[in-house]
């Protein structure tokens, strides 16, 4: 890999070097980009904010999670289920896939997500899976266009702590919303 120096030299002694640099900026920039809507989807989910989730995905997204649903509708309908089923959510992006074409990309995300049932036996779920994500470029912004959930595998147990601890809670009144707002 050459280093800033020697990148700087090839785009100085000839445009033809020019190209390739703009197109890895770009497809880093691209990739960036996806990384960031993944991990935006996610934040919504664990704080029931379907304001942010609606901010990640194209109005007409199909969304094929265990609760499918397309754009507004399925964001109400996730946040509204996750407040009411939920003391608290954790989702966990790990490793990351990504092919770009274009205007169109697919990606595929390794997650883990906790959730602590509400109620008076509250169970504790581990679930880990897939997110396999469709995005398009439109108007010039990158966007989830579909998602679909792959479980490979998830355990419960009864609940033996707690929500208190695990910290966080659901927009407005987690203590993230005052932090982004301060800034």
């Amino acid at each position: 890999m050459l280093g800033l120096p020697g990148c700087v030299k090839q785009i100085a002694d000839g445009a033809r070097e020019m190209p390739a640099v703009n197109d890895d900026m770009a497809d880093m920039v691209t990739r960036q980009a996806l990384r960031d809507l993944v991990a935006t989807m996610a934040r919504a989910t664990d704080r029931a904010d379907p304001d942010l989730m609606l901010s990640v995905m194209h109005p007409d997204a199909v969304m094929a999670s265990g609760l499918d649903g397309v754009g507004a509708d399925y964001a109400r309908a996730l946040t509204e289920m996750v407040r009411a089923h939920l003391a608290r959510c954790f989702h966990s992006i790990g490793t990351q896939y990504f092919e770009v074409d274009g205007d169109r990309a697919a990606g595929e995300s390794y997650v883990v997500a906790y959730s602590l049932a509400a109620g008076e036996t509250p169970q504790e779920t581990l679930t880990g899976g897939r997110y396999l994500d469709r995005f398009e470029r439109r108007g010039g912004a990158w966007k989830l266009a579909s998602r679909q959930f792959v479980q490979d595998w998830a355990t419960s147990r009864p609940a033996d702590r707690e929500p208190a601890g695990l910290g966080g809670g659901y927009a407005p009144d987690d203590p993230s919303v005052a932090f982004w707002a301060q800034r």
